[in-house]
């Protein structure tokens, strides 16, 4: 074993921030700058996502060799997701596109596996809650820049890019920040906070409903968490409830044109929402069923981009469209057996939580994941296109498993020294004096 001293583990935190703060501004601005269509690009920077994310494992195996138990769990997670587009390989017209795909899973897996490693970091916490409250800010005053005109662009020259950005962004602005002066809290604090409110502001002058939507079912599940977190069998139908959902809107937005009052339903969210019901979606997905049908078993591959089916609907629709929806972008390219092992992979990660989803930073990442589900049902980000929303979304997960991980350690080096069978939550800001013990509940 190698003793790495923590002198030499700041140097290489500080490094692991530099170039993960480049990366992320380069692929949240990949087509401004001619990247997007570059596939000589794309490896180029997926070689240096991997490069970002060796750096904290790299670190980690070095102090301790044997990686921790939930990193191989939430590794082994991802596995039915990628063999899911190995058949397709079989058949593809461009084997690289499904190689690039296994590959871009692999490298979210490394990067939350990394993470973990630094989850109990001040100095990223802290760097990421200022990221986060620049990067809200800096659109703002592009936008202002700009002439203030509406819908609000901003910064990315998208309405909805930054909106869906902060959604799961949410995590790191709530998070507490300790072991740095009284006054950088409060003023950081105060940031967060009117970082949080410009962020529900700016997802209404950009008009994206779905992150707006996101953000008060995120405020629902929160003052709900009680209630859904009582019992184990509770907390795992909830989960359950969010699939179903996810279903349910597909099938929902997918029957919208066939509705008779299809008029009166369009004329009355215009009324409320100021916007008509029409997104694309109601005409995109009934057309990605129907291919889905066709091949539902393995898909159709990842190399068959979902504009393929629009030619000769009779809709005038480009061919550079997204499904709009990660269960049918993903049903699309590896068929059941794909969507199967997203919902795995979504469902192995809150079952991990489940032992201390009343841990405030767990808590909050199993409620953004369940905002993240329905997030998914409205676009694609989760493991594919927008790559630097899936770094953030992973980044939450790596944070609560690292949380995870670190409880799960405390619990079983209390037991081995005969000290009790748990260990003392951390204080409670709403229950300053609780002093009862946690106790991970049993599955």
């Amino acid at each position: 074993m190698i003793v790495l001293n923590d002198s030499l583990k700041y140097k290489v935190l500080r490094v692991f921030l530099l170039v993960s703060t480049v990366f992320l501004f380069i692929t949240m601005n990949m087509e401004h700058i001619g990247l997007r269509s570059n596939p000589s690009a794309k490896v180029m920077l997926m070689a240096a996502l991997l490069a970002i994310a060796a750096i904290p494992v790299l670190l980690d195996y070095l102090q301790y060799p044997v990686m921790s138990r939930t990193a191989w769990l939430l590794l082994l997670a991802f596995v039915p997701l990628m063999a899911a587009y190995v058949p397709t390989l079989l058949t593809a017209g461009d084997k690289m596109v499904i190689i690039q795909r296994i590959a871009q899973l692999m490298l979210l897996a490394i990067w939350a596996i990394g993470v973990m490693r630094m989850a109990r970091s001040n100095l990223l916490v802290l760097f990421l809650q200022w990221f986060f409250i620049l990067l809200v800010f800096s659109n703002f005053a592009a936008w202002l820049a700009q002439g203030a005109r509406m819908p609000m662009l901003g910064l990315f020259g998208k309405k909805n890019m930054l909106p869906y950005i902060m959604v799961p962004s949410i995590y790191f602005l709530l998070l507490p920040t300790t072991g740095v002066s009284l006054k950088i809290t409060r003023i950081t604090r105060l940031a967060c906070w009117s970082a949080l409110f410009m962020t529900f502001i700016t997802a209404m002058l950009a008009s994206a409903r779905v992150a707006a939507l996101c953000y008060i079912f995120t405020i629902m599940a929160y003052m709900a968490w009680p209630i859904i977190s009582k019992t184990a069998l509770r907390y795992k139908a909830t989960m359950m409830t969010m699939f179903f959902g996810a279903l349910f809107i597909i099938v929902i937005i997918a029957s919208l044109m066939a509705l008779q009052n299809f008029s009166l339903i369009d004329d009355l969210t215009t009324q409320v929402t100021g916007r008509n019901i029409h997104s694309g979606r109601e005409t995109i997905w009934p057309l990605l069923l129907l291919a889905i049908s066709q091949k539902p078993l393995f898909g159709w591959g990842a190399d068959v981009r979902p504009g393929t089916f629009f030619v000769g609907s009779g809709h005038d629709l480009s061919q550079d469209y997204s499904a709009h929806n990660l269960f049918l972008q993903v049903g699309l390219d590896a068929g059941l057996f794909g969507v199967l092992g997203l919902l795995f992979l979504i469902w192995r990660i809150w079952v991990l939580y489940m032992p201390w989803r009343h841990m405030f930073r767990v808590r909050l990442a199993a409620i953004l994941l369940l905002a993240n589900v329905l997030q998914q049902s409205f676009g694609v980000s989760m493991t594919q296109s927008n790559m630097y929303m899936a770094i953030i979304i992973w980044s939450v997960i790596g944070f609560a498993l690292g949380e995870v991980e670190r409880l799960n350690k405390s619990t079983q080096k209390h037991r081995f020294l005969g000290l009790g069978r748990g260990i003392r939550p951390e204080q409670n800001p709403h229950q300053p004096n609780n002093t009862t013990t946690n106790q991970p509940e049993q599955n």
